[in-house]
């Protein structure tokens, strides 16, 4: 070989060297996952208790936060009497309820084709529940009373802090597990502290305008389910 083919040959002895380097560096890290996997862990918790969990954590929080500095809305008992509060309580508990349960089976790996099956009635009592919504604001809109009745109220930080200790404890359960879904179990964490939420705001605000529902009961949660939606694939453990 002559002096002119060394370079050549240089150039692609490093070339292979870099190859054989990615490689090894890809080996160490699949050996490195599959022998974590091999150290003693606790089992999950079937979907079933996690969500039973949440839900009990859920309401531990909004009992501590009705005695502490959340008081109950004045009025509750003649509200509870109320045809519309209690059919919107009653509908945003099926969406809490079916969302949760969605949640807590997509916490774990589920086949492309089984997602809609988990998730359908999460997702048809939430349409529901929005164009309920759409149509008590439109309503509110035709009568004049929609602007008038968007009186401020600490509703939106309200519901922040309400959200917060849900949100922390759903993240957790899911971390517990391995999604192959993170969009959707993000989608259906989301609707199941959107509901939860929405009951507890309704329990304790007594201003029941649908222009004050919409911007100060719907906004917070809207919020915090798009802030959180940009980090839901680091948010949830993933496979």
């Amino acid at each position: 070989m002559s002096d002119k083919d060394e370079p050549f040959t240089n150039i692609e002895d490093a070339t292979s060297n870099q190859g054989r380097d990615q490689h090894s560096a890809k080996l160490d890290a699949l050996a490195e996952h599959l022998t974590e996997s091999l150290i003693p862990r606790a089992p999950i918790l079937s979907h079933g208790k996690r969500a039973c969990l949440w839900l009990l954590i859920s309401c531990l929080v909004f009992a501590i936060l009705v005695i502490w500095d959340f008081p109950l809305r004045s009025d509750l008992k003649s509200a509870l009497t109320g045809r519309v509060f209690v059919f919107e309580l009653a509908l945003a508990a099926i969406v809490g309820l079916s969302s949760i349960w969605a949640a807590t089976r997509l916490m774990v790996p589920v086949a492309k084709e089984d997602v809609f099956k988990i998730t359908r009635l999460a997702v048809v009592s939430g349409a529901v529940f929005i164009a309920w919504s759409a149509f008590q604001s439109f309503q509110g809109f035709l009568d004049g009373h929609l602007v008038h009745d968007m009186g401020y109220r600490p509703c939106f930080w309200w519901g922040i802090v309400v959200a917060i200790m849900p949100s922390i404890a759903v993240v957790y359960l899911a971390r517990r597990g391995a999604s192959t879904n993170p969009h959707w179990l993000h989608a259906m964490s989301f609707m199941a502290i959107f509901a939860f939420g929405w009951i507890a705001l309704r329990l304790i605000c007594a201003w029941d305008a649908p222009g004050h529902a919409f911007i100060f009961h719907f906004t917070p949660f809207v919020v915090f389910g798009a802030l959180s939606g940009l980090i839901s694939a680091k948010l949830f453990k993933t496979i």
